[in-house]
């Protein structure tokens, strides 16, 4: 395989990353519809990378590593600048980076104790993933006045909507968040007994 095709995914992943700071500018100065359209590219950017990572076997240990940081920033960066300007409540804002942090917390821990932690994603974090995208894609729609019709009637429909997204992501928030920990928990106990090895720097496989 050429070696450009196998870094394409590195690279889609790294322009994602470049994309966050570019979103939470836009929203914070108050051009949300820009903001929609960056965030879009970027989620669609994410199941690109790994279409192509699947399909000409282009993983790599650094795409390992920089897929799920990149998600998570941009995920909790766009939450965040979404709570600046009051647009998500400030406790849902906290309960999405407060997990992000207790997983890259945790990956960091490991590391550091020679006992690297796999962040392979469940099936709860998928759905978590796709209910945060969707929440701030709706948050930013609503915002622009991007969703169809304008009276009164809809615009509490779509209200609705929103506030039952958001009961969705604070669900599945905790629920991959607690699995994170037990896990974490369970691979900490496994391996505290074992002979301590130096960290290869190396991900999980």
């Amino acid at each position: 395989m050429a070696a450009g095709l196998r870094q394409l995914p590195n690279l889609i992943t790294t322009a994602r990353i470049l994309m966050v700071p570019v979103v939470i500018w836009l929203i914070l100065k108050g051009m949300v519809a820009e903001a929609f359209w960056v965030f879009l590219f970027a989620g669609f950017s994410d199941g690109l990378d790994g279409w192509i990572a699947k399909r000409f076997d282009a993983r790599t240990e650094l795409g390992a590593w920089l897929d799920p940081i990149a998600d998570k920033l941009l995920i909790a960066g766009t939450f965040i600048a979404l709570g600046g300007q009051n647009l998500v409540p400030v406790w849902l804002v906290m309960l999405v980076a407060s997990r992000d942090v207790l997983i890259m917390g945790a990956v960091m821990l490991g590391q550091t104790m020679g006992q690297p932690f796999a962040i392979a994603p469940s099936r709860a974090s998928k759905i978590n993933t796709a209910a945060q995208i969707g929440l701030a894609l709706m948050v930013m729609a609503m915002a622009a006045a991007m969703l169809p019709g304008h009276g009164p009637t809809d615009e509490r429909h779509w209200r609705t909507v929103t506030e039952l997204l958001m009961l969705v992501v604070a669900a599945t928030t905790l629920t991959s968040g607690a699995g994170y920990l037990g896990r974490w928990l369970s691979h900490a106990r496994t391996h505290d007994h074992e002979p301590r090895d130096d960290a290869d720097g190396r991900p999980p496989s």
